[in-house]
């Protein structure tokens, strides 16, 4: 039984990494393919916020996208 359990967990395990690194491989092919139209879309994107503070929530501030440096 003992046997059985570790064996299952590993199975587990190793479908759950299996599954991270397809799923995150099909969202870089899909940036790739059609960079700014299904991801990063700030002037599309709501953001949730609990309202804890008196500050708003900008979408350019939640990715990073404001402030880059020219290249």
């Amino acid at each position: 039984m003992i046997y059985g359990a570790i064996i299952g967990t590993g199975i587990i395990c190793a479908f759950a990494v299996i599954s991270g690194i397809a799923f995150g491989g099909v969202r870089l092919a899909v940036k790739r393919m059609f960079p700014g139209k299904v991801f990063d879309r700030s002037s599309q994107m709501q953001v949730l916020q609990m309202g804890l503070t008196s500050k708003p929530i900008n979408a350019e501030d939640f990715y990073g996208l404001g402030n880059q440096p020219p290249r």
